[in-house]
């Protein structure tokens, strides 16, 4: 599908498209080799704030121009849908008409970005020369601005206001709402990088797993995220949640740490003084919620053919007491894309 967005986007729109391809090439080659960590920090919260399926989509992004349609026309509500290929195309063009045609344009010309640079430049080159606000056209401006001399030692907190300004450019007099909205995007996006980077700590380790048995790399990855709060709420490297009972084995050596549990019992919530397994480092905990599902008490875990089905498996294996277990694992499966990790399990099987 790509290919035939790409061969027409030549044909229709071949001005356009020399202009970009032309415009793109110069600025490429001012970042290709820029392998520096503060950029590729920009980047991540670049990707994970503005167009989270990044690494999936052609250029643009049919879930959320749907999702976009449909919150306009049944809540009244304008969301944007802009993938960092679009928006580059429009900065790159010059061209910010507010119109149908434009649009179409701008989604057709995205999907030939990658025929002649490199995907994971484009979040770089739109850093490059994106506006961050009055008298910031580009990211050298917005640090110089910002009085970040050093691009080198910039912070999180930096690197996500810098972000944070793409979407709320800073005005030349800051008033106290555009100041609010800048401080409230940078600490929402400090949150999704955060999530992004222990996703990438232990998304491998995960797939890696379960290769060999019929978990589903998808549902033991949102395990790991309910139970251990995304691993901000997890004690002892437990990020699973395994209570101090059962026998000792190579994963678990039988140290134990307490804190209360949030448990239900006909649907009523209470806290409850709990010991639990506490690990030398994470990885045995991922490898020891693998081998406690090997028991037999969970026979039907490893029948199910759906992560849905299997999720629910464990929750009526008595894994977890609370009711919305599966609804709450199914939802951080499709909001995180989760099941790509079930398609790289496939893969390397």
């Amino acid at each position: 599908m790509k290919k035939i967005f790409r061969l027409i986007a030549i044909r229709i729109y071949k001005k356009q498209y020399n202009l970009l391809r032309g415009r793109l090439l110069v600025e490429y080659e001012l970042v290709k080799g820029d392998n520096t960590n503060s950029l590729n920090m920009l980047s991540k919260l670049l990707i994970t704030g503005e167009d989270h399926r990044f690494y999936y989509h052609i250029g643009f992004d049919i879930i959320a121009i749907f999702r976009a349609i449909r919150n306009r026309m049944f809540y009244n509500k304008i969301e944007g849908a802009s993938t960092i290929e679009q928006q580059l195309v429009r900065v790159l063009t010059n061209n910010f008409e507010r119109t149908f045609k434009r649009k179409i344009q701008e989604i057709f010309l995205a999907t030939t970005i990658t025929s002649f640079i490199p995907k994971n430049a484009i979040p770089k080159i739109y850093l490059n020369v994106a506006y961050y606000g009055t008298g910031m056209d580009g990211l050298s401006q917005a640090c110089l601005k910002l009085g970040i001399t050093d691009r080198e030692t910039i912070s999180i907190e930096q690197a996500a206001e810098i972000v944070s300004m793409i979407k709320y450019p800073r005005p030349q007099k800051l008033i106290q709402k555009r100041l609010a909205q800048i401080q409230a995007r940078k600490q929402h996006l400090i949150r999704l990088y955060n999530k992004q980077e222990f996703f990438n700590k232990y998304a491998d380790n995960i797939v890696k797993s379960t290769v060999g048995t019929s978990l589903f790399p998808s549902v033991v990855m949102a395990q790991m995220i309910i139970e251990s709060g995304w691993g901000n709420k997890s004690i002892g490297n437990n990020y699973f949640g395994i209570k101090a009972t059962g026998k000792t084995n190579e994963y678990w050596k039988g140290e134990t740490k307490e804190t209360l549990s949030t448990e239900y019992y006909n649907n009523l919530k209470s806290n409850i003084s709990t010991s639990f397994r506490d690990y030398d480092d994470p990885i045995d905990s991922i490898r020891d919620h693998n081998l406690l599902l090997s028991n037999e008490r969970y026979n039907a875990v490893h029948l199910a053919q759906t992560p849905r089905q299997q999720a629910q498996a464990i929750f009526n294996a008595g894994y977890a007491t609370d009711p919305k277990y599966v609804d709450s694992i199914m939802s951080i499966i499709n909001t995180n894309n989760l099941t790509e990790l079930d398609k790289q399990k496939i893969l390397i099987s």
